[in-house]
């Protein structure tokens, strides 16, 4: 299966001399195309996709994540809210808003909250985000194993995979290959 892969690079090497090819564009563009050729060239694996939105959407840690998120957020547009209507009423009923140091400060206070808030919401949301993905990594992981999956691909549209036995990963072979290539060893 190796020597599968190193052939493969032997052909893109030719292809590089001979078509002025940049490598490295061609190893991203064409990379999953080349993983998919070395599969197939292996018979008899179990190989599975999953379309990773719905995986994502459906798993319950993240529905109940999101749920947090969600409460955590609408408690705090709740304070905002509040705020935002006294500062209204200062405004109202000031004869100069931009004297009124009531007025004024309210408003700043806004302002702080709102960015502090809209800040505190991102982190929230990509922490939540990130703890679910790696949790649901874990368990795909685990999935692949269990049931004996030689690969399994995520059907995202960027060609990246979710589980892949260790025996098909030649990256360490390949990177130490075309960098010998490139030093003209």
């Amino acid at each position: 299966m190796l020597q599968f892969g190193y052939q493969i690079v032997e052909l893109l090497n030719l292809i590089n001399k001979t078509n002025s090819v940049n490598m490295n564009y061609f190893f991203k563009k064409y990379a999953p195309l080349l993983i998919c050729v070395f599969v197939l060239a292996c018979k008899n694996k179990k190989i599975g996709y999953v379309e990773t939105t719905k995986v994502i959407d459906s798993f319950t840690l993240t529905k109940e994540l999101q749920k947090k998120a969600d409460n955590t957020i609408k408690q705090r547009n709740m304070i905002l809210d509040s705020l935002k209507i006294v500062v209204e009423k200062l405004y109202a009923n000031s004869v100069n808003p931009e004297q009124d140091t009531s007025f004024l400060t309210k408003r700043e206070l806004y302002i702080k909250l709102m960015n502090e808030y809209e800040e505190q919401n991102q982190a929230l949301v990509s922490e939540f985000t990130k703890q679910s993905l790696n949790q649901l990594n874990e368990y795909i992981n685990e999935f692949g194993k269990e049931y004996q999956y030689d690969i399994i691909y995520g059907a995202n549209g960027n060609g990246s995979f979710l589980y892949i036995d260790e025996n098909y990963d030649i990256t360490d072979e390949v990177t130490k290959y075309v960098n010998q290539k490139y030093s003209g060893l």
